[in-house]
């Protein structure tokens, strides 16, 4: 059976109906084969054992035609399945051909190219055969800190963070399976802790509802190891296979949250923006693209504080409203999310950017005194 897969930026029922429109206006859909005439059909959504249509798989059968002028029905010649990623504003599809003909694989292909020409994979994410699995560098930055206080850092970070993608976010120190005692890299090498640091850090992803076969959740690796020099510790983030689009906030978050935490060198070792253009999607902003915050630059001191910051969701209008002596629960009302996620998201702001533009309530209310 040929397959390939592609990691698209756009929902299930968008390529649903284009997969539905495509089926039936694509340039060559009869063959001539050694039994007859071949016709592939209009894509259809499959159907599940209750005879419910699947809203994430679809199916597209053929009709044979012999010599003699009878026709036989070919069910699910190809197959077509759509994986949400969380929410589901990106996709994953993969495309089976159940059938070894030629004719049949020839279609396959025609589908491939015209659905890269629909959209163009994110992050250049498309495969055959196999789902990839190659390591890709999302960033790499040398810091002047100590492991267990990156350690809690990272830790505490995780706990706090969550966007529109993410519900949650947890961390978990990599063991070897077979001996919990001995700490091992993500190349399952055993490590001195004293020297290294290895975690896995998983995102929990909200939920599609679509189907069961979504991507709930999506992992990295976060290491950091003892070198020389005035910023003696190297932090590397990586993944594993795609490089998804959801991964690429909280990477940008912590970037920026550890260069506002320690002292990092000037340069970043390695960022994602160091990767060349054709490896990068188009409209997605690169995490190295957020402005590192500054304290001594002018300009900056001369913007409202909520400008200071990324233009990423509805972080601005939080702050503004913060700094215009809006509460938590009205801030919460008028941006019409939960409350506690207001109130986490300027804790995070405030350890990344200073209590100078992101100050406490008690702060709040002495100003307000103070004015007063």
């Amino acid at each position: 059976m040929e397959h390939w897969g592609i990691y698209v930026h756009t929902t299930a029922a968008k390529f649903m109906a284009w997969l539905e429109d495509y089926s039936q206006t694509i340039p060559q859909r009869s063959f001539t084969t050694d039994q007859g005439q071949l016709t592939l059909e209009k894509a259809h959504p499959h159907r599940e054992i209750s005879g419910i249509p699947s809203p994430t798989h679809t199916d597209i059968d053929g009709t044979l035609t012999l010599a003699t002028g009878a026709t036989e029905r070919l069910p699910s010649l190809i197959q077509v399945s759509l994986r949400p990623i969380g929410r589901g504003k990106n996709i994953e599809v993969m495309a089976m051909a159940l059938s070894e003909q030629p004719v049949v694989l020839s279609y396959l292909v025609q589908l491939l190219v015209a659905a890269v020409a629909q959209w163009q994979p994110a992050n250049d994410a498309i495969w055959t055969h196999a789902h990839p699995f190659q390591e890709q560098v999302l960033g790499e930055l040398r810091l002047k800190t100590r492991r267990p206080a990156f350690e809690a850092a990272l830790q505490d970070f995780a706990r706090a963070y969550h966007d529109e993608d993410v519900r949650a976010v947890s961390i978990v120190e990599r063991r070897d399976l077979l001996n919990r005692g001995r700490v091992t890299d993500r190349h399952g090498k055993t490590i001195d802790p004293k020297q290294q640091g290895s975690w896995i850090i998983t995102l929990n992803l909200y939920s599609s509802g679509l189907t069961t076969m979504e991507i709930g959740s999506l992992s990295l690796d976060c290491e950091i190891s003892r070198t020389q020099g005035k910023y003696p510790w190297l932090m590397t983030l990586t993944c594993r296979g795609i490089r998804y689009r959801e991964l690429e906030p909280f990477v940008a978050a912590f970037l920026e949250h550890c260069r506002a935490t320690w002292s990092v060198a000037p340069t970043p070792v390695v960022t994602t923006a160091d990767r060349s253009p054709a490896d990068r999607s188009p409209d997605l902003p690169e995490p190295s693209a957020v402005p590192a915050p500054t304290k001594s630059v002018q300009m900056e001191a001369e913007k409202p504080p909520w400008e200071q910051i990324p233009n990423h969701l509805w972080y601005r209008d939080a702050l503004k409203l913060w700094w215009q002596d809006y509460t938590g629960p009205e801030i919460a009302q008028r941006l019409n999310v939960e409350h506690k996620t207001v109130t986490n998201q300027l804790s995070i702001l405030r350890r990344m950017y200073g209590e100078a533009l992101v100050p406490t309530d008690q702060q709040r209310r002495q100003r307000r005194r103070k004015s007063g």
